[in-house]
């Protein structure tokens, strides 16, 4: 057979060798370019979004600002303290209303559209609810807003310029827990950066549980050009017996004018809303003694035991209800007076001994016509009930497992009673809610301990001590 020779041209086979390297390195060179691209990417998507607002740094406490499909998203109540953007939030249509000056701007979670002064328009990108905080498109709401934006990509940092003639450079608004005769006070700080003198005028509002309105007198504040100035506003709580127990919300608003009920087109320029960060009570009573004014104790037969008056003593700042171990004697305290709508509020300890209930209930005789509970079972599963009795019968009740031992510390237990709505808490924790079959008529303020017959009683029954903090109301 002949053997065929294949001739190699060397010079095509090193073209061709250095084609291929070179090919290679050029590779390599732009994939490592993109990886540490990649890199700086994802380091840089790690900083902070910085947001500044009239050249003050808005300062997130729980949940920062993110950057949601190229857009920056920001709690809304953050913007809303900072800027004084009204907001309304609807939980069963998860709509939310934003208003500033005389723009309205509504969206819907999850809808790609908003109303923007009753007009519609289509957005890219509506709020999210992260960590359980709603979160807005920043850009789209200070531009509906008339403000001017810009976004520093590099230093992730939004700057908004509101161009009003004033800057808020500082905000306190009261909040806690109050009485009558104590005295709320809530600061403003505001700088003037116009080029000219200007006079703001500040008015201040708080609203009650049902809706009713304290209204202050506006103040005004003369600014210099550049000059900060700070507004101090103070409420003393007025002795009433038509206040109303609960938490209150508080409104501050900026004016142009002094506002009256005339109409002499004074101009809101800002409005700031705290909704519940105060709370008033009628009475706190921290049981220094037992007051005998605001309490009588029960002595009569209830359940599989009885009330003896000498089972309820104060000691050590301390209301105690003592169930003897020999016996199933308790006792019980009784608001001497009638209650009407309000919050009702006890901080205590509940007995070890099984087969007994703690009681913090309102309640008017007869028996399943005017009642709201709080029922735990002593040392039996952490177990707590709410129910509602009106009109001869029970109308609602709920059954909850608490999360800790109540025996073992101190907690918080709250009745919220309205005229649309009982609202049960636990350590300032809403855990029931009933929005009907609610009793209508004032009731006593009661607490208790006690042996029910439909409670299943152990072979042997242990000294135990209700422990009560306080109650207010």
């Amino acid at each position: 057979m002949k053997a065929h020779i294949i001739k190699v041209n060397k010079n095509k086979y090193l073209s061709l060798i250095l084609f291929i390297f070179i090919f290679a390195v050029l590779a390599w060179v732009l994939l490592s370019f993109a990886n540490n691209t990649s890199q700086l990417a994802n380091a840089n998507d790690t900083k902070a979004i910085d947001v500044i607002l009239d050249g003050e740094a808005l300062i997130f406490t729980d949940q920062e600002p993110v950057l949601w499909q190229d857009r920056v998203m920001i709690p809304v109540r953050v913007l809303a303290e900072s800027w004084g953007i009204g907001v309304n939030w609807n939980e069963n249509a998860k709509r939310i209303d934003l208003s500033y000056l005389d723009n309205h701007l509504v969206f819907d979670i999850n809808k790609n559209e908003a109303l923007i002064n009753g007009n519609r328009t289509s957005i890219e990108i509506s709020p999210i609810i992260r960590a359980e905080r709603l979160l807005i498109p920043l850009r789209l709401v200070s531009e509906a807003f008339g403000s001017e934006v810009s976004w520093d990509e590099i230093n992730r940092r939004v700057d908004i310029d509101t161009k009003r003639g004033f800057r808020i450079a500082d905000i306190e608004m009261a909040q806690g827990v109050y009485q009558p005769e104590d005295t709320l006070i809530s600061r403003i700080t505001l700088e003037n950066r116009l080029d000219e003198r200007q006079i703001l005028w500040i008015g201040y509002s708080l609203q009650d549980p049902l809706g009713k309105y304290y209204d202050l007198p506006a103040q005004s504040v003369n600014l210099n050009p550049g000059e900060h100035k700070t507004l101090e506003i103070t409420w003393q709580i007025p002795s009433s017996k038509d206040l109303i127990s609960g938490e209150y919300n508080s409104f501050l608003a900026i004016w142009d004018q002094k506002p009256t009920h005339s109409k002499n087109k004074a101009t809101k320029l800002a409005s700031f809303e705290f909704r519940g960060e105060i709370v008033i009570f009628r009475k706190i009573d921290p049981f220094e003694k037992l007051d005998t004014r605001t309490w009588a104790v029960s002595r009569h037969s209830i359940g599989r035991g009885s009330f003896l008056t000498a089972n309820v003593q104060v000691d050590n700042n301390h209301l105690n209800i003592l169930l003897p171990g020999d016996c199933l004697s308790s006792g019980e305290i009784q608001s001497k007076e009638l209650m009407k709508h309000g919050r009702y509020e006890v901080r205590l300890k509940t007995p070890n001994v099984p087969s007994s209930i703690t009681g913090f209930f309102l309640y008017r005789a007869p028996d399943y016509y005017q009642e709201i509970d709080i029922e735990i079972y002593n040392g039996v599963e952490n177990k707590i009930y709410f129910v509602l009795y009106a009109g001869g019968k029970k109308t609602k009740e709920m059954v909850k497992i608490l999360d800790f031992n109540p025996a073992q510390d101190f907690h918080t237990y709250t009745i919220d009673y309205y005229q649309q709505e009982v609202s049960f808490l636990v350590d300032g924790e809403k855990v029931a809610t009933f929005r009907n079959g609610i009793p209508q008529q004032s009731m006593y303020l009661m607490l208790n301990a006690w042996y029910p017959d439909w409670v299943k009683a152990p072979s042997k029954i242990n000294n135990g001590l209700l422990e009560v903090d306080w109650i207010a109301y």
